[in-house]
């Protein structure tokens, strides 16, 4: 698709879970007529043993689809370096090719780093979402905060957020708490009943049904097979319980930690797993579900807000902010074992949370409409913090 001369705005997606947080904004934007839409795939859409969720994009958005840029299939760390490399040189022959007007990234994956990157040297305008969270068991902290100084639009997730990146010297009157983006995903979304779950994923009727997230710690001591194998261990013992499995990312580990869950899915009927389920599928799971397990940010973030309790498990999202919705726990069977009692004594439970449901998307799209009348500029300045 060749960009013409009206706002050209470019939106980078790595995988399913950056997707489906970003679809509602994709779809906003191009409802816009001020603004000529572009995306560009990479990371895990592309890789068959991740599924291949390109498949899965909304036809209306993957129409819009600019370049796709493959990324290695190993997930080891040294993979990961040349991949970086690799992709910063694609995508910066994508924008000099393409010029956009702004780049829209969210969160904190490597291929989004990347992005950020070349936009950096490019002094192309960026704009971010999911800034200034902090998860220091994750490689994601460093390229998260990075992203940040590359930037010159952010769009947070909360208050606290906001503060962060303002104490990372941005200047106030560009950074915007609009909320999770989760939220506009919950609104408008038609959910599956219980009964149509099963019956589209096969699904055994079981006491109670909880879902399972669990990847690569890329930071710290803990081992994360170690750990998933403990995890596992522990579920067998609750045999009248279904443990549905979503795959792990393509971090480096993440084929180590799918293989070892298929097996024991392979051996036990109610194990579950799944390479992708998409956003329907997806949200009406953690919607109808008993809980969530594992150490994935869906358990911190989207739990709660369906009010479905949720076991952290080790420091893979350490430094996030948390509700009473979340149990943390370390990684040995006895703390795993311990953590999961809790768990399932809770999952019964409900707390109200004070949540106003505005859409993010409509805010961002607003915004950026407002900032690209002309005060897009790379000419930053370093916002010093009053002592």
């Amino acid at each position: 698709m060749k960009l013409n001369k009206r706002k050209s705005v470019l939106v980078v997606s790595s995988n399913r879970a950056d997707y489906s947080l970003l679809e509602p904004l994709m779809h906003q934007l191009i409802s816009q007529k001020e603004i000529n839409f572009g995306l560009i795939v990479t990371g895990s859409h592309l890789l068959k043993t991740f599924g291949y969720t390109f498949n899965d994009i909304h036809p209306k958005i993957r129409k819009k689809t600019i370049s796709k840029i493959k990324v290695l299939e190993s997930t080891s760390k040294a993979s990961m370096i040349k991949t970086i490399g690799y992709l910063i040189e694609k995508f910066s022959s994508v924008f000099k090719r393409l010029k956009p007007d702004l780049v829209i990234i969210l969160g904190d994956r490597y291929e989004i780093f990347s992005a950020a990157t070349s936009c950096h040297l490019l002094q192309i305008p960026l704009a971010h979402i999911h800034g200034g969270e902090v998860t220091s068991g994750a490689l994601d902290d460093g390229f998260r905060h990075s992203i940040t100084k590359f930037s010159d639009l952010h769009f947070t997730s909360s208050v606290a957020h906001r503060k962060r990146v303002i104490q990372l010297g941005e200047q106030p009157r560009k950074v915007f708490n609009v909320g999770p983006m989760v939220l506009d995903n919950f609104l408008g979304l038609k959910f599956l009943s219980k009964s149509v779950l099963r019956k589209r994923l096969k699904i055994l009727k079981a006491k109670k049904d909880f879902l399972v997230c669990f990847h690569p710690q890329t930071l710290g001591t803990d081992n994360n097979l170690e750990a998933l194998n403990n995890l596992i261990a522990k579920m067998k013992v609750f045999n009248e319980y279904n443990f549905i499995f979503t795959a792990s990312n393509n971090d480096p580990g993440g084929e180590k930690l799918n293989s070892t869950i298929k097996k024991n899915v392979e051996m036990c009927k109610n194990f579950y797993f799944y390479d992708s389920l998409g956003g329907q599928l997806y949200y009406s799971l953690l919607r109808s579900c008993d809980g969530l397990i594992g150490n994935s940010s869906s358990g911190i973030i989207e739990s709660p807000i369906f009010q479905r309790f949720s076991l952290n498990i080790g420091d893979r999202q350490k430094g996030r902010e948390k509700t009473n919705y979340t149990i943390d726990c370390g990684t040995s069977k006895t703390q795993i074992d311990k953590g999961l009692k809790e768990l399932f004594s809770k999952s019964n439970k409900v707390i109200k949370l004070k949540t106003k449901y505005v859409s993010p998307s409509k805010l961002i799209v607003n915004k950026v409409k407002e900032k690209l009348t002309g005060e897009l500029k790379k000419n930053k300045s370093f916002h010093d913090l009053k002592t």
